[in-house]
Formats: structure tokens, sequence, C-alpha cells
């Protein structure tokens, strides 16, 4: 109503921030069942170019008139022929509000950009704009119209373009954003009028919207450090403790193993702690997703245990040297992934404006996967198997690394030997049982790795050949004498976790004090039991074994041929040449007469 001198026709809906042209049907033209006017998107929010387009709205809208009518019901504001991009995801119920709340935020924050009242405005042209805001709201408000006009159809189009949505019609959905987008109308159309009446509290009357605009007491002011800060349109206030309790609820929700819990438990108490309990959600831009970034990357490798001191994570940062250890780059990860996450989920839910932590990752380059642990050399393989373990030790507890007349063949003495010759992770190894020893029709020793043991992933299940060098010292017959005996599991002697159920960890613990009795080096870190499965794929490299079969052997594919067990992976026959193939020139006749021993 500001733009004086405009062409006649030339207005905005409100709501919408692009220019429409809008043509009452003449007398001559007025036929049963036509619209008493049309409404043409002119598809920008530029005056100068919407001028340009007028003279083409106006000829598209006597075609309309014109035309003989085909249905009884009419849209005065989504023209027909419009295109519906098929890919776009279908509208659910549960979109329908959010999208009618940014609708009404929009249209406020419109009305907020017009300018004000000019001095010269003729009063009779307020009132004839007053008469026709009320007009609209009877119509938005009252029973539908007999005249068979759609007042909604435009900006339900035009909401759903701009999120790139489609609306099944008829469906639940689409009559909820319906419904929906006339409230929003009306609650903006109420506060335009009560803006010409000079009542800026912008109060809102349906409870659809109490958490849309920040006037009043839809949503209260949230404090920052003490300052009282406005949150942007649309989003809802709430802290962060509140939120990060119902996320997590959400993650538990799901099928989820314990130790994963308390891992998700861990890093969302950090993420509380960093920014404060009482944080708001929407605070979370993405300078705050930087500077915890920036954080988290210059902690240290055991920053829980000061935390457990008592101190945070600024006085941990604060105090660190300039060449102190920091974070792996897989656990900075975890911490951002986290967070990542959580806003994304908040985000959902109108707690934050934008996700703003999409995409949220280390500033370092990740290391190459296949050198995050190392393999072991040839060296270091000849000292591991002369250890006392393997030649003679006091025991297999605390003394295992000094010289003594035991041979104690359990899970110290087995597991590295059948990491070494089958690839096999640690807790795939200590779940082994008797049962998981077979011989195929062709009569060659295999493991196999079932689907009701606890892998890593699917393709984790697979029948891994007998190398000749693990029959030779001994395996297999150690194996079949605890099936003779009625045992079932193989290292029981290794405790599981108190918690998880999980024996890989304290195993892994264990390797690696054995490995500290080694000079090592600047490879010290890198090496774990884990190694061994390294050193596993570096043979299969080595005897150019082909990529779909050592890409099965490890379980990390799937290959073609159906398993005569389980329809998956291919069988022990296939890729036995494979396994036989590694030679790793070790001198291990120092166990082959171990093989005798009954133990």
């Amino acid at each position: 109503m500001n733009d004086v001198g405009k062409p006649t026709g030339l207005v905005k809906r409100k709501g919408s921030a692009v220019w429409y042209f809008r043509q009452r049907c003449p007398k001559h033209l007025k036929a049963q069942g036509s619209p008493a006017d049309i409404w043409i998107s002119l598809e920008t929010a530029s005056y100068p170019t919407a001028l340009t387009r007028v003279e083409g709205a106006r000829l598209e809208a006597m075609r309309r008139f014109s035309a003989r009518p085909t249905t009884s019901i009419y849209s005065r504001s989504a023209p027909s022929g419009r295109i519906v991009d098929e890919s776009w995801p279908v509208l659910e119920s549960e979109q329908a509000g959010p999208l009618a709340r940014a609708f009404l935020a929009d249209a406020v924050r419109e009305l907020d950009c017009e300018r004000q009242i000019d001095a010269d405005i003729d009063k009779d042209r307020i009132n004839a704009w007053r008469v026709e805001l009320e007009g609209m709201l009877a119509r938005l408000t009252g029973p539908l119209p007999d005249d068979g006009i759609d007042d909604v159809a435009g900006a339900k189009y035009g909401v759903l373009r701009k999120a790139k949505l489609r609306a099944e019609p008829g469906s639940e959905a689409c009559n909820l954003l319906h419904n929906y987008l006339r409230r929003a109308m009306a609650q903006a159309t109420r506060i335009e009028l009560a803006r010409m009446r000079g009542d800026y509290a912008d109060r809102i009357t349906d409870r659809l919207f109490a958490s849309a605009l920040t006037a009043g007491v839809a949503i209260p002011t949230a404090y920052v450090n003490g300052v009282p800060m406005a949150s942007p349109v649309g989003v809802i206030v709430t802290p962060l403790s509140d939120a990060v309790d119902r996320y997590q609820a959400t993650l538990f929700s799901k099928s989820t193993t314990d130790k994963t819990k308390d891992r998700y438990r861990s890093e969302l108490r950090h993420i509380v702690s960093f920014f404060g309990a009482d944080y708001p959600v929407w605070k979370l831009t993405a300078d705050e997703c930087d500077r915890f970034r920036e954080a988290f990357s210059l902690l240290p490798p055991n920053f829980e245990d000061q935390i457990r001191k008592g101190k945070d994570v600024a006085s941990i940062v604060s105090t660190r040297g300039e060449d102190d250890p920091t974070l792996a780059w897989a656990t900075l990860d975890k911490y951002l992934s986290q967070l990542s996450r959580f806003v994304s989920w908040a985000h959902k839910r109108d707690y934050v404006a934008k996700d703003y932590a999409a995409g949220l990752k280390p500033l370092a380059v990740k290391p190459d996967g296949s050198m995050a642990k190392l393999p072991f050399e040839d060296d270091e393989l000849r000292r591991i198997f002369q250890r006392p373990i393997y030649t003679g030790c006091l025991n297999d507890r605390v003394g295992f690394s000094r010289a003594g007349p035991n041979i104690i063949r359990r899970a110290r003495y087995w597991a590295p030997l059948i990491g070494l010759f089958s690839g096999l992770r640690c807790g795939e190894i200590l779940q082994l049982t008797t049962e998981h020893f077979r011989v195929s029709p062709k009569g060659n020793h295999f493991i196999v790795l079932t689907p009701d043991m606890k892998l890593k992933t699917k393709n984790a299940v697979r029948e891994i050949p007998l190398h000749p060098v693990l029959q030779a010292i001994g395996l297999v017959d150690w194996v079949a004498r605890r099936r003779s005996r009625g045992e079932i599991e193989l290292f029981p002697e290794v405790p599981a976790h108190s918690s998880y159920k999980d024996r890989s960890s304290r195993f892994s613990k264990w390797y690696e004090s054995d490995l500290r009795h080694f000079e090592l080096g600047e490879r010290r870190p890198k090496l774990t039991f884990h190694s061994f499965r390294h050193t596993f794929k570096r043979g299969l490299d080595r005897a150019d074994v082909p990529e779909d079969k050592k890409e099965e052997l490890c379980g990390w594919a799937r290959g073609k041929r159906t398993s005569r067990r389980y329809g998956l992976g291919l069988e022990a026959d296939v890729l036995k040449p494979c396994v036989d193939a590694i030679d790793y020139g070790l001198d291990l006749s120092h166990l082959h007469g171990h093989a005798k021993l009954v133990d």
C-alpha cells in the first residue's frame, strides 16, 4: 500500500516476498462459477523485474477469465499447470506445523521491512486497505466461501516449492498444511490490522503459533552469561541439557550395545559441560561449533582423567604445552560427529535456526586408514615368537615374559599365531569355540565365523582356511582334544569386561603390555594386536592374491559365489590356495615340538 504510482494490480501477498498480479474479473466476462479475481505470481521479489512482467500477466488473466470453466472449484492464487518436481520427497504430517510457523514468521518479517506510511497517503486509501484485510480475515476464519475460490492454494504451493516438497492431494499431510496455512494467514492478517492501529505487540491468538515469533510472550528472552539475547524468529528456546536428554532418549530407543551407549553418554556429557547445561540450543551457530572443534582438537588423549580431577576443557587447553600430544583424528571425529548429529536433530525440532554443524570434521588431514596401525616387520615377528611364552616361561600371567620350564598353550600363545596366519580380529579369535573349527568335503581344515557371533560387520561371516603352519604346530589337535573332553570355549581364561561382556579390549591391553618389552622406537604407538591383521593383509598382497579373495578373507566384502552353509561368501576350498601362498619366512621350528604336548 506504500508503493504510490505502481501499476494497478501489482501487489504482494502476505507471507510471500514475491510480487503478484491481481486482476478482478470484468463484468462482461463474469460467468456462473467463474472466479471473481485471479492472482498470478510474477516469480520475482525484484520490483523493477516485476514491472516488466505485469502486461504479460494481465493478458494471461484475461485469457483465463475468457476460458470455459472445467470445474466448480477455483483457486485464485494457484494457476493451473504449475510444475511439480516428482523427485521431491512427499510432505509428511509432522512437517505441516513447522512449515506453517515458518510461513507466519516470514509474513511478519515482511511487515517489519515495509516502509512507514507516507504522510500524504489518502486516508480513504488506508481505510480501503483495512476493509480489504478485514474481508480477507473473514474469509479465512469463517465458513468456506461459496464462490469456490481457494485463498490458501497459492501460499501452499509457494511453501512446498520453497521446501522442495510435494503433497499428495487429499492426504492427511496436505490437508493439515492447507488448514495450518489458513490459520497462519489469518494470524498474519490480525497482526497487520493491529499494526495499522499502532499496536506492535504482535500478539499471538492461535496456539499453533505460540513459538513462531519472539514478540510478546511467545518465546522468552534467553540469557547467555547473564546477558539477555533475543532468539531468532521461529525457533523454540530450550536449554541444552533438556534437549540432550531428549536426543539421548532417541538414540537409546534404537538397538545399541551397552558399550556404545556409554560412549554416547560420555560424548554428550562433554558437549553439555563445554557449552553449559543452561546454554540455549539456538546459540549453536557455526562459530560456536568451530569453537568446540578448536578446543577439542587441542585436548590430550588423557583429558578425561583431568576432567575427573575437577578441571574443565578450557583450563586443560590453556595449560597444555606446545608439543603435547592431542586426541587421535578418529577420536576427535567421534566428538564432532556426535555434535553434528545432535544439531541436525535439534534443527528438525526448531531448536536451532539452521543445521550449523552439518559436515563438521577435524581440520587435520585424515590419516590413511591402512596405516592407522602398522604391520609387523620380519625382525619384529622373529622376536615376538622367540619370547619365553613360546620357548618356556614361568606362567602365562605375570610370568609370561620370564624364562621358565613351562609351555602354556592358551590365549597368549595361540591368539597371535591365529591372527598372523588367518587375519582374524582379536574379538573374533576370543569367541572361537570347538564348533568353529570344521573340515570341508575335500578334507581341508578351516575356521568358520558364524552369524550368531558378535562380529564387526555382516561381511565378517566367512570361512578361513587353516594355514599349513597352524596345522604343523598342532592347532587342529589342540582343538580336537578339547572337543573330546566336552569343552566348548577355547579361551575361557580371558575375562570379559564387567560392563560390556567384551573380552577383546581386555586382551588387547594385555598384549600392549607384552609389546613394552620390545625396542620398537617410533613405531611403538602404531603396533598393537591388530597389527597381526595388517601383517596378514600384507602377506596376501605379497602373494599377489586377487583383490576379491583378499577382501573375502579379511571380511571386508562379499564374493559372488554362494556358500554351502550360510548363503554368503566364498568357500574355504576356494580360498585355501590364497592362504597357503602366504610366507613370512619365519623359522617356527621350535613350535613344531609343541604339537605333541598334551595340555
